[in-house]
């Protein structure tokens, strides 16, 4: 029987980083997508575990273009 830490990781590699990592090219792609995940997963986790009234008090379109700038600073691949 898998624990819950190891159901979560299981679950977070398998379900997102992994499938992510494939729609990315480039060197650091899997870098990338735990990075992404990382994002992903920081914004969940002040919503819903934290209960940021800040953030929940945010207007949604705006909240939404912050984020989605974080996510996409993170996707994009760096160039020389």
């Amino acid at each position: 029987m898998c624990s819950r830490p190891d159901r979560l990781r299981d679950t977070h590699e398998h379900l997102f980083v992994e499938p992510l990592r494939r729609r990315l090219s480039g060197a650091d792609a899997g870098i990338r997508a735990r990075m992404a995940a990382a994002v992903a997963g920081g914004l969940l986790y002040a919503l819903w575990v934290a209960g940021d009234q800040g953030l929940l008090r945010m207007d949604r379109a705006e909240l939404v273009s912050r984020y989605g700038t974080l996510l996409q600073d993170v996707l994009t691949p760096r160039t020389s």
